[in-house]
């Protein structure tokens, strides 16, 4: 059906067909997360790519929207507090997911998906899984930057650099600070 809604419209979805896909995807992307059920590594990079197109979406979306997709919370009396909120309602929750994917796969992922991964993400709101992905490139140098300069994960940097100091002692490339953090 999305196919042919693409075929039909010039190469752009309806919104029905649009749902339609994100719903396929987020399915995918909780079957993939059980880690029981595995799927072949090309339906695996279509899946994080069509995460990523997402999150670009909901993070290209008028402010008033995306206030209006974070639901009511308690102690939150402010627009500017609930806007705060959307890194962690909306996006950590699915990017977790994503690096858990990718975390299944790693071993199996050339240096040419690595960086075309990267690249899609760059110009998202996916900021763990930026740092995942150059972190699989062995730019540490980049990951550490990115804490820095990015206020919602600021905070995770001193767990990461404790996992990444015992990886290089012992030469793991994997680290799962940036998904449980």
């Amino acid at each position: 059906m999305v196919q042919s809604e693409r075929s039909s419209n010039e190469g752009k979805l309806t919104s029905k067909a649009e749902r339609l896909q994100n719903a396929f995807m987020f399915f995918l992307t909780q079957v993939l997360r059980s880690k029981k059920i595995k799927i072949d590594k090309g339906i695996c990079l279509k899946v994080v790519k069509e995460q990523i197109a997402f999150h670009k979406t909901l993070y290209r979306l008028p402010r008033k929207d995306l206030l209006d997709l974070v639901p009511e919370a308690q102690g939150i009396r402010k627009d500017k507090e609930k806007a705060q909120n959307i890194y962690t309602y909306l996006i950590k929750r699915n990017e977790k997911d994503v690096i858990q994917i990718l975390l299944q796969y790693c071993s199996q992922l050339t240096t040419e998906e690595t960086a075309s991964l990267l690249e899609d993400a760059k110009s998202s709101p996916l900021f763990k899984l930026k740092i995942f992905l150059y972190q699989l490139q062995g730019d540490f140098q980049k990951c550490l930057t990115l804490f820095f300069q990015i206020k919602a994960i600021k905070a995770d940097v001193f767990a990461w650099l404790s996992e990444i100091q015992l990886m290089l002692k012992g030469q793991e490339i994997i680290t799962t600070t940036v998904v449980d953090a």
